[in-house]
Parts: C-alpha cells; sequence; structure tokens
C-alpha cells in the first residue's frame, strides 16, 4: 500500500517538536499546545441585600473594562471566577470586581480553584486581592498557584474588597474561582455563633478558634466529633492557646473528651493562656472536642493540632511535647535545636536540628505545611531545605515570617521543637567589595555516590578562597574533600551526612575585604530500584470501565512512572516513562532538537491531569540529554534517548520507577508468544473526540509479530522495533498523535516492565484497521541504557 502523510503515534501522547516534516519518512508526532477562546464571560448579578457586586473601571486606565463572572447563590454569599470559568481563560485579559456589602461588615473570600500559568512572583497570570475598592487599596496577595489556596482565606478591614484578575499571552488554563461572604464582626449576644476551623492532612489534622489568630467572636461554639478508626487512638497538643483565665475555666473554655459524645470522660478542660505542652490521648477511636466562648469581648483563641496513631502499649502521656507510646520508648534527646530569630530584609539564616539518635526522623513545618526539599511554592522562596537537618532562610522576605517547627519522630514518639522567624525591617547597606566571581555556585541535589562539584572562581591576584558547610570551615586534605587551585570544591563519593549549606567565601586580602556566595546541597540515598520498580498501589482490574477510544481513563496512581515532557511555560511535547531516580527514558525524537537547550524544558512526574496542577506532582529541571548513538531521524531507528533529572527523585506511591529486567528474561516472557498483551499510557489525540486528552489515558493493545508488523507498512521496520494495536468489534486500541515517548508495558508477576517506547505511526486516523502504532524495543537498548544510569 501506499504510506499516508507520515506520523508519529499513540492513542494518546505528547508529541515532539520537529523543524521540518518530511513523507519519505515516519514523521513525529505534533506537539500539545493549550489555547483559549477570546469570549469574555460576563458578571451575573441579582441586587442581594446583604452585598452587591460591582464592575469598575480602574483609576488610570482608558481601555474597556471586562467583569469578572460570577453568580449570587443567597443573600450572604456568592462567587467570582475567571472569563470562560471552567475552561481556559482567554489571553490579554484582565477583569475587575468590587465585592461590597453593608456597613459595618467585612467581606470573607476563600479560593475554591487556583490554577494558572506557573511563575515563582505570579507575575504573568494572576489574580490580586485588594483590601478596599479599586487597586489604589492595599494588597491582600496575588495568587497563581493550587498550593496557595488550600489554607488561604481573605478578609477585608472595610465592607469593600476588589478582584483583579489578569492574563499574559502565553499560557492559558482553567483559571481561578472564589467564594466570597459577608462576615459580621460585630461581638455581642446577638453575634450569630461561629464554627472552630478543621482541617486533615493523612494522620494528622488541625483544629482552630474562629478568625484565628484574630480574636474569635462572643457567643461561638462548636463540636468537633473525632474518629481514629479500628485499632487506633487519637492524640490532641496545643500549638497556641489563648482564652479567658479564670480558675476551672467557667467562661471561655475548652473540653476534650474520651469518647464520641460530650458527656463522654473528660480528658481535659483548657482556658487561660496554657501552653503548648497540654497533650491528651484517648483511650479508644473516638475524641469529642468542644469549645465555647461567652458574650464578652474575647482573645484570640487557639490552635490544635490531633495526631492518628496505633493504640499504645502503655499509659497515655500528657506531660509534654514528646509522646512517645510504647513502654520502652524514651524520649527523643536533640543535639542542637532551632531558636527564635529576627531577621532583617534579605538575610541569611541556618537553622539546625540535630536528634541526638540517628535513628530518629526530621520533618519541617511553617505553620500548618510540611517543608519539602527543594519546595517549588512560589510563597517559599528565599527558604530551602537542605538535608532533613538543615534549613536555610537564603533571603529573607516579609512573607518567610510565622511559627516553624521541626519535629523529631522516631517509631511512635514525636518530639516537636517549636521556633518563630520575625521580620526586623529593612537591609542594612553594607560595604561593598569589588571582587568579580566568574563563577559561583547553585543549588543542587545529589545521589549518594556521586561525585560532588560546586564552581568558585574569583578574578585577582590577591584572592583567597575557602568553603564553608553550614558555617563552619572545611577542611581539605581529607580523602574525599578537594578544593582546587581555581577554587572549586569537589567531594567524592557523597553521602547523605555531606548535605547542608555550602559557601564559597573570597577574600581580598589587599584590600581587607569579603564576598561569599552560598548553595544548598542535597545528596539522596541510593534506592534500590530493582526491589520497587515496577509496582503500583492500584490494580489494572481497579480502573473504571468507561472506555475512551479503545482506552480508559487511569487511576492516580496507576502508572507511577509517567512522566511528562514540557516547556518551561508549561506546554507539553512528549512524555517518558521514569527508570531510576535521576533518568527518565523518552523517544530521542522528542528531544534531539534540545540537547543544547536543557533550561528550556522541565519534567513533571506523579501527575493525572496534563493541565492542573496537583499536590503530589513534582518538578524538576532538566540536567543533560543524552540521545542514542545510531539515532537516525529519516529511518527514525534507535528512537530512544535518555533525559538526566537536575534533581534527585524520591519514590512513593505515586512516583516510582518501572522495571527494565533484564534482556534475555524480557524476550523470553514477552516476545517469544503471539499476540501477547501490553498496556501503553498518554495524554494524547483520542479517536472519538480528535482532540487531546486531558486526563491519563490507558488502553490495551496485542504485541505483533515482526512479520505481521513489516506487512502493514512501507517503511522499514528494524529489529529495534515492534508494534502493536488492534481493532475489535469497531473500537480502535492504538497510541495516536501526542503520545510519542511514552511507556509500552507489560506485566509480569505483579511487576511492570518497559517494553516499548512510542515512536511512530503510519496514519493520520490512529487505529485504523490493519495500522499499527510503532515502538522502540528498549531490551534490545538495555546495555546502554544501564551503562549510563546505574
Amino acid at each position: 500500500m501506499q504510506p499516508s502523510t507520515p506520523l508519529l503515534l499513540m492513542t494518546f501522547v505528547v508529541c515532539c517538536f520537529v523543524s521540518e516534516v518530511r513523507t519519505d519518512y515516519p514523521a513525529l508526532r505534533r506537539s500539545r499546545q493549550f489555547s483559549g477562546t477570546q469570549n469574555h464571560g460576563t458578571a451575573r448579578n441579582t441586587g442581594g441585600r446583604k452585598y452587591e457586586v460591582e464592575q469598575r473601571r480602574p483609576t488610570g486606565r482608558s481601555d474597556v473594562m471586562t467583569p469578572c463572572p460570577g453568580e449570587q447563590s443567597g443573600n450572604r454569599q456568592g462567587v467570582v471566577e475567571s472569563p470562560n470559568f471552567p475552561d481556559t481563560y482567554p489571553s490579554n485579559s484582565d477583569c475587575y470586581s468590587v465585592i461590597r456589602v453593608k456597613e459595618g461588615e467585612q467581606v470573607a473570600l476563600k479560593f475554591e480553584t487556583l490554577f494558572m500559568e506557573r511563575n515563582p512572583k505570579c507575575s504573568s497570570d494572576f489574580v490580586e486581592v485588594f483590601d478596599g475598592p479599586s487597586i489604589e487599596s492595599k494588597s491582600l496577595g496575588r495568587f497563581c498557584r493550587e498550593s496557595q489556596k488550600s489554607s488561604l482565606e481573605l478578609m477585608s478591614t472595610g465592607n469593600t474588597m476588589m478582584v483583579h484578575f489578569h492574563s499574559d499571552d502565553i499560557v492559558n488554563l482553567q483559571g481561578f474561582r472564589a467564594r466570597y461572604r459577608a462576615h459580621n464582626e460585630v461581638r455581642s449576644s446577638q453575634a450569630e455563633p461561629s464554627n472552630c476551623r478543621v482541617w486533615t492532612e493523612d494522620s494528622r489534622g488541625f483544629i482552630s478558634s474562629p478568625n484565628y489568630p484574630e480574636p474569635y467572636p462572643a457567643n461561638s461554639s462548636c463540636r468537633v466529633p473525632l474518629d481514629a478508626g479500628p485499632n487506633n487512638v487519637i492524640t490532641l497538643y496545643f500549638i497556641d492557646i489563648q482564652l479567658d483565665p479564670y480558675k476551672d475555666c467557667p467562661y471561655d473554655k475548652i473540653e476534650v473528651r474520651d469518647g464520641a459524645t460530650e458527656d463522654a470522660y473528660l480528658l481535659g478542660r483548657f482556658c487561660g493562656a496554657q501552653g503548648e505542652a497540654e497533650a491528651v490521648t484517648s483511650t479508644g477511636r473516638e475524641m469529642f472536642f468542644f469549645f465555647n466562648s461567652d458574650s464578652y469581648l474575647s482573645g484570640r483563641g487557639f490552635k490544635a493540632e490531633f495526631l492518628v496513631h496505633k493504640k499504645p502499649n502503655g499509659p497515655k502521656d500528657q506531660t509534654g511535647k514528646s509522646r512517645g507510646f510504647d513502654d520502652d520508648e524514651e524520649v527523643l534527646d536533640i543535639r542542637e535545636s532551632p531558636k527564635d530569630v529576627s531577621l532583617r530584609y534579605k538575610e541569611s539564616h541556618i537553622f539546625r536540628c540535630l536528634p541526638a539518635s540517628d535513628k530518629a526522623a526530621v520533618t519541617w513545618f511553617k505553620e500548618d505545611e510540611q517543608l519539602r526539599i527543594f519546595s517549588q511554592d512560589p510563597n517559599l522562596e528565599g527558604l530551602l531545605l537542605a538535608g532533613n537537618n538543615t534549613l536555610w532562610v537564603k533571603e529573607m522576605d516579609v512573607s518567610l515570617r510565622g511559627n516553624y517547627t521541626c519535629r523529631l519522630s522516631a517509631g511512635r514518639s514525636i518530639r516537636d521543637i517549636h521556633f518563630k522567624i520575625t521580620y526586623g525591617g529593612p537591609s542594612i547597606v553594607k560595604p561593598a567589595c569589588d571582587i568579580v566571581l566568574r563563577k559561583i555556585p547553585g543549588d543542587l541535589s545529589f545521589t549518594r555516590g556521586e561525585t560532588i562539584i560546586l564552581p568558585c572562581e574569583a578574578n585577582g591576584a590577591h584572592v583567597a578562597t575557602h568553603w564553608t558547610r553550614n558555617q563552619l570551615q572545611l577542611r581539605t586534605g581529607a580523602s574525599r574533600v578537594t578544593i582546587l587551585p581555581i577554587g572549586f570544591l569537589t567531594i567524592n563519593d557523597s553521602r547523605p551526612e555531606d548535605s547542608g549549606v555550602y559557601a564559597c567565601v573570597t577574600t581580598d586580602v589587599a584590600k581587607n575585604c569579603s564576598r561569599s556566595f552560598s548553595a544548598a546541597v542535597v545528596v539522596m540515598p541510593k534506592s534500590k530500584v530493582q526491589e520497587v520498580c515496577g509496582r503500583t498501589s492500584v490494580s489494572n482490574s481497579e480502573q473504571p470501565a468507561e472506555r475512551i477510544s479503545g482506552g480508559q481513563d487511569a487511576r492516580k496512581g496507576a502508572h507511577p512512572w509517567q512522566a511528562l515532557l514540557r516547556y518551561r511555560n508549561g506546554d507539553p511535547f512528549c512524555s517518558g516513562s521514569l527508570v531510576s531516580e535521576r533518568y527518565v527514558l523518552t523517544a530521542a525524537h522528542c528531544v534531539e532538537n534540545l540537547r543544547t537547550r536543557t533550561a528550556a524544558i522541565e519534567v513533571a512526574l506523579g501527575k493525572l491531569f496534563i493541565d492542573k496542577e496537583e499536590p503530589e506532582e513534582i518538578v524538576t529541571d532538566v540536567r543533560d540529554i543524552r540521545i542514542h548513538p545510531n539515532y537516525r531521524l529519516v529511518t527514525v531507528d534507535s528512537d530512544i534517548a535518555l533525559v538526566e533529572l537536575a534533581d534527585h527523585i524520591s519514590f512513593n506511591k505515586l512516583i516510582s520507577p518501572v522495571c527494565l529486567g533484564q534482556s534475555e528474561h524480557v524476550e523470553r516472557t514477552f516476545f517469544a508468544h503471539p499476540k501477547t498483551k501490553a498496556v501503553v499510557t498518554g495524554w494524547g489525540r483520542t479517536m472519538s473526540s480528535r482532540s487531546a486528552s486531558s486526563r491519563l489515558q490507558e488502553v490495551e493493545v496485542p504485541i505483533h509479530a515482526p512479520d505481521t508488523c513489516q506487512r502493514s507498512t512501507n517503511f522499514t521496520v528494524t529489529e529495534n522495533m515492534l508494534c502493536a494495536g488492534a481493532t475489535t468489534g469497531g473500537v480502535s486500541r492504538d497510541a495516536c498523535d501526542g503520545d510519542s515517548g511514552g511507556p509500552l508495558v507489560g506485566v509480569k508477576d505483579g511487576r511492570s516492565y518497559l517494553l516499548g517506547i512510542v515512536s511512530w505511526g503510519d496514519s493520520v486516523l490512529c487505529g485504523n484497521k490493519g495500522s499499527y502504532g510503532f515502538y522502540t524495543k528498549v531490551n534490545k537498548f538495555h546495555t546502554w541504557v544501564k551503562s549510563i544510569i546505574d
């Protein structure tokens, strides 16, 4: 047959960028792009009695004002959202809404959805909220990321609030949706009762008084029943408490009961300013929390944390921060603990939390949010974890002030060390030092055993260089540590204990002045890939039954090795497979034009939806791209490449590698028998809609014999390729436009092995009868791949 327009395939892959498409060899698939319409929504206002939404042109602007859409759902609440929500918002768009409630009330606003172009400063697409009726009012914050909305509630000081949405001309996503309400600030016997705020995260949660840390309303009351589930108990302790201080707590008070009701056994009654040391533990799975205030003005209230854990062997511990539950568990000791500090703007500081036992794990928190190594939260820009024991304020900013916790845990014992960072005002101007540095170190992560190389090179005949780690000078002469004559620092055979904040300190001896540059270095333990690879927390039999163009929606965690390759502006272009802590395997045609432009792309892991920011996802830069030396674009032979990630990837149930296995074992198991079944996944075009899928898709396809593959096409099928796909009952099952680089896996004894990489296809119509998808046969390249990743 005559070949149709060549086209790389996958019923759902994200494809590559190709500068020139030829018609005499299989072509690569088109890139997936985001786009948005230019139709702006219209606000729907009904003029409720308690508040109204106005549409205003901001002062100083002459362009036509676009209203932010929204709706009223009652007299005391409403919604504001971006144009076209929940569809993608338009490019170059601005809309403004003023929310006005009656005099004496405030406007409370909380985001339900917040998904826009990812940018550390929210300078591209954003929603900004102002404490008043215009953009001249005080800004309450600029927001663009899903991670900003989880505990975010904004409150005006008066009875008006302005919401401004802005988008640029590059990436259009879902936008935002926020719910607002009229808040009564009157504290009297007529005030409406307010509810405590409760939120949970895995096996822990928090309860706080209404408006905390602002004063709670008079006549407030809340009842919170807690249930830990079978064979578990609950420990509750107070992070902060400030209620009316009277003996026996007759007025404002908290009661914690050992059961499901208000008349259960009383574990404790709390008021006044009792501190964080107070802790109570239930004897069974249930606990009842009760808070009540009288009709007088109040204090700032309380904040408590509760932990769910296995039923203890010994008695409850109610005496301090250390909460041990085994008879033989000792209180966790600490060698070095963080202390309260006040920092000026752009000032740097290192906190150390060193347990006495190396068996103790260390976890850090800011307020209620757990801090993670190389976090990508723009609210935490300037704050880094340099290994598990070191928290580094790289550059102080007002957004970093607050309450922090270093948590030690061993078995079921926990100890919390609390400390505060306060903002000390503007920075102090220091005398200038004109040392010129040609190269400076940057924040890096390594896998145990890799060689650490940190650059530092200064000009000048009288410049001396030394290095510090966590503010202590590094001594050279050790077998693993070397400072090269040009100033570079190298550490061979790196270990987790090498993690920390490294500073290159340069001193001009003649002028008696110094300059230093610091970087966070994290060394992660090397995972035993062969023990964890190919396993998932979701079985294929648990997948939804609904078919989508021969495939179906994948469940979260079903394909934890799936990787998304995208440009830094968010546009995806290919898929890949995680094969180790540092490498993703993909198609060579996806990345051959990017070898010298690695800074332009990034890799996202742990994703289910291509167009939504997800809490569990990890996004990392690319350090290097290695293309197989035998790859040829004309024939698409040896279409395989390794993408080296800038960060070490820690595995979890949503992010883990696929198995490569042994080449001979893979050949016998999956290719010795006709029509062996395999699964291909991706976000590419589906057959029914002819458009790309926003949710990860999966489809089961049979693998065909080499002669069947060759008969289906006029292009040469080499021994480095395989083909798969089927049409049964009128339903096509195949990879398609947008799936390039993605995985084709086979399952044996509960483990998934990478058999193929989505490469190319003959037909514009994916899955046509007699037309198959073609894949790079991965086990043919095991020697090359393992020589790099091992």
